[in-house]
């Protein structure tokens, strides 16, 4: 068996820059600097559901934490995870390691460290001066969801963001990530 038994899990938007909120796709389609040290590193990748684009479709808004979190959409999170989780507990079972998870810094469901946050936002939007975001630490809800279903099924798991805008939050760029994954 030729299995390098080394895994990444990733946000959905670093394969398919074509899912986010648009003006925020980064690159043309996906996140290159990212995925060919993983890749080069014989890293297994496994891209989790956007649940942005499940729930709400291509032609979202912009959106803070506190519109995604309710009951529904944290319901739908969920439904999503299952798989991934128990995907990732048989991983964990046969003595596969899962490096990392990778959220998007600053997004509403799949930030991992930083949110956006405004009670305030909601709403028509039409001719209305849209509220400024705070940026609050802590996960979004999709992370949020992640990190207990993980915990509750005993399966260990790194979060970490990395930033796929170049000359922005330097601690966040992928050399810096994969430096402290590949250690």
């Amino acid at each position: 068996m030729n299995r390098g038994k080394k895994i990444v899990v990733i946000s959905h938007c670093y394969l398919n820059q074509n899912a986010r909120v648009r003006p925020y796709a980064n690159k043309k389609g996906s996140f290159r600097e990212l995925l060919e040290p993983l890749i080069e590193n014989d890293f297994g990748i496994i891209q989790l559901p956007c649940p942005e684009t499940t729930g709400c479709g291509l032609n979202r808004w912009e959106a803070v934490t506190e519109q995604y979190d309710n009951p529904g959409f944290r319901r739908h999170s969920r439904n999503l995870l299952q798989p991934y989780v128990d995907q990732l507990m048989e991983h964990q079972k046969v003595g596969d390691k899962i490096y990392a998870v990778l959220g998007v810094p600053f997004s509403p469901c799949c930030g991992t460290q930083h949110n956006p946050s405004n009670p305030d936002w909601g709403g028509p939007v039409l001719d209305v001066k849209v509220p400024p975001i705070d940026i609050v630490e802590g996960p979004a809800v999709f992370m949020q969801e992640f990190m207990k279903m993980a915990e509750e099924d005993g399966v260990k798991l790194d979060f970490m963001d990395v930033s796929d805008t170049e000359d922005m939050f330097p601690e966040l760029q992928p050399d810096k990530i994969l430096a402290k994954i590949l250690d």
